[in-house]
């Protein structure tokens, strides 16, 4: 089983457009988790409405007292201490899978060996590209983790074991930064050893912001 984690913050036109994608995909032991960070908008409406219609959606509240450094890790580490899974998905809300076989594609290339999943994202123009399109950026980052100098992921999205989280030292509360979730955990648990990076276009997500 895996579960898909989102973390969402006034997003609901980013959700309409993204969840619908993650709650349709062919793979059959799945289930997804919204935690949503306090949004102001119609959000947590929609998501309530969302969850008569799929079994296997549920939405949790960061609750507003929540004083934390980084918000997006305490959001994660709630949406984790609700799942059963020892396989998590953590994903954005502007982030949209390929294909309904996306889920099923990346389980099938995350092996026994692998901690942690490394997930291409592109941009949206590229979304049905057949090779898989990445920045130069992107490519320098790769080059980085494939000489086990992690320093940032290439998408939003990142395969990761439950036990890898929670020994993460970003749990400590301490670590401020700017970057995303998904560069921190690449930053502060990834090895040339534990991680696997897909290379294909089937495997990536495409992103909603320009």
């Amino acid at each position: 089983m895996v579960t898909v984690i989102i973390t969402s913050h006034n997003q609901e036109e980013s959700l309409r457009c993204s969840l619908p994608v993650y709650l349709s995909q062919s793979y059959s032991d799945y289930d997804v988790i919204v935690v949503d960070k306090n949004s102001e908008d119609m959000t947590v409406r929609w998501l309530e409405d969302m969850e008569l219609e799929h079994t296997h959606l549920s939405h949790i509240l960061l609750p507003a007292s929540t004083k934390a450094n980084n918000k997006d890790v305490m959001a994660l580490l709630l949406g984790i201490r609700h799942c059963l899974s020892e396989r998590i998905i953590i994903a954005s809300a502007d982030c949209v899978p390929q294909s309904e076989h996306w889920l099923e594609d990346v389980m099938s290339a995350w092996d026994d060996t692998t901690k942690i999943v490394v997930v291409p994202e592109v941009a949206r123009k590229y979304k049905d590209a057949k090779s898989l399109r990445l920045s130069f950026r992107q490519k320098y980052a790769l080059w980085l983790l494939r000489h086990g100098m992690p320093r940032c992921s290439i998408s939003s999205v990142l395969g990761i074991e439950r036990s890898v989280f929670l020994s993460c030292r970003l749990l400590n509360n301490r670590v401020k930064s700017k970057l995303r979730t998904s560069d921190l955990l690449v930053r502060y648990c990834s090895t040339p050893l534990n991680t696997s990076v897909l290379k294909d276009a089937k495997y990536s997500v495409y992103s909603l912001v320009p």
